[in-house]
């Protein structure tokens, strides 16, 4: 995949969640280096219910950062997106009282960056799918994600989504530099 040379590309990462215990949750799935390769299985037994590291892809690299509700959430991402390094994926809550709830936060992200990417984290039924599709619209920028969390979903579902997104992006400039030849 990183053909260019052997350095993986480092991918940010939003978590919006008003515990951190899901932060420290996502650290350890996305976190493959420990000085303890027993503590590691030890921290993810306990915490997520499983056995053995987390799987690698050497292809990447990934820099969490943590938001602890919508709002705060929708400042990080408007300023990644000025500063030209955006997020990759958000993995959101759908319970953060009070102020925005997920579902209200992701339609405020894609007001201004349509092409997020966002995964929609939920224990509940806050809201039916129905509920969801009616405020958010059907879109590939939108998975579901169930809470107790499979770290090999979590780590499916972000790799699909940042290949997809680059597969988007390399189409993209292929388009456009296919209209400057003709």
């Amino acid at each position: 995949m990183n053909s260019n040379n052997n350095e993986p590309k480092i991918k940010k990462i939003l978590i919006v969640d008003d515990h951190d215990g899901i932060h420290e949750d996502f650290k350890l799935i996305f976190n493959t280096v420990f000085n303890n390769e027993d503590e590691l299985d030890e921290l993810l037994e306990a915490v997520l219910d499983e056995q053995g590291p987390p799987p690698t892809n050497n292809d990447y690299q990934f820099e969490l950062d943590s938001a602890q509700q919508g709002n705060q959430a929708v400042g990080m991402v408007d300023e990644a997106h000025k500063n030209n390094n955006p997020y990759s994926v958000i993995f959101m809550d759908v319970r953060m009282p009070p102020g925005l709830n997920g579902v209200e936060t992701i339609r405020k992200i894609w007001d201004n960056h349509p092409d997020m990417d966002i995964v929609l984290c939920t224990a509940y039924s806050d809201y039916s799918w129905e509920e969801i599709i009616k405020v958010l619209g059907y879109s590939h920028h939108l998975l579901i994600l169930k809470k107790p969390y499979d770290r090999l979903e979590v780590i499916q579902q972000t790799l699909s989504l940042i290949m997809k997104a680059e597969e988007i992006k390399s189409y993209k400039e292929r388009i456009k530099e296919l209209e400057q030849h003709s």
